[in-house]
């Protein structure tokens, strides 16, 4: 009993160990989107097939900003004297993958 007993402790003691070492690495991992100029890249290659180039480049200058934590939001500016909506793109910096699309209206 006290072998079962012991051979359980040591496998949850690695299996604790594995985890740590495995979230800790996921943290560490550089961010595939380092900066604002790639995150409107990314925007823009996503936002022109959608939108069109001449819509998507009226918007300019894009706002970068970044509200919450692993996070890019690239966002359209209304053309001068236009009222309208904007395109607002969620980009994950960890990954460059797209979270979310809008446009506001």
């Amino acid at each position: 009993m006290r072998k079962v007993l012991l051979a359980v402790f040591v496998l949850i003691v690695l299996l604790a160990i594995g985890s740590v070492r495995f979230l800790s690495r996921a943290d560490s991992r550089p961010d595939y989107v380092p900066d604002e100029a790639t995150a409107i890249r990314i925007a823009e290659a996503v936002l022109i097939p959608l939108h069109g180039e001449r819509q998507v480049e009226a918007q300019r200058p894009y706002t970068v900003s970044s509200p919450e934590k692993g996070y890019w939001l690239v966002s359209g500016s209304a053309p001068k004297g236009q009222f309208g909506g904007t395109f607002a793109v969620w980009i994950k910096k960890q990954s460059g993958c797209i979270s979310n699309i809008s446009h506001t209206k």
